[in-house]
């Protein structure tokens, strides 16, 4: 039952994180930052969590955040650098 909790809230943070995208920059930045905290949380949780299915749990949030927070900014860096 948590980890549908957790999945909703990481859910839910992502959408505002979106929403507020080109608006409200001060909004963006507390998203952008509490978004960077839990994605080095759900990492270090991640690496030591026994449970299987709850390790893959925690990488799937990971993998959700990480892919709204930092993949843009790494393709970014990529195709300036070409």
């Amino acid at each position: 039952m948590k980890s549908h909790f957790q999945r909703a809230y990481v859910l839910n943070l992502i959408s505002s994180y979106r929403a507020g995208l080109g608006t409200d920059l001060d909004a963006t930045s507390l998203v952008r930052q509490h978004a960077r905290s839990l994605i080095s949380a759900l990492k270090t949780a991640s690496v030591i969590m026994k449970d299987r299915s709850s390790r893959n749990h925690l990488l799937d949030l990971y993998d959700r955040l990480y892919e709204v927070i930092y993949k843009p900014l790494v393709e970014a860096k990529h195709n300036a650098a070409k």
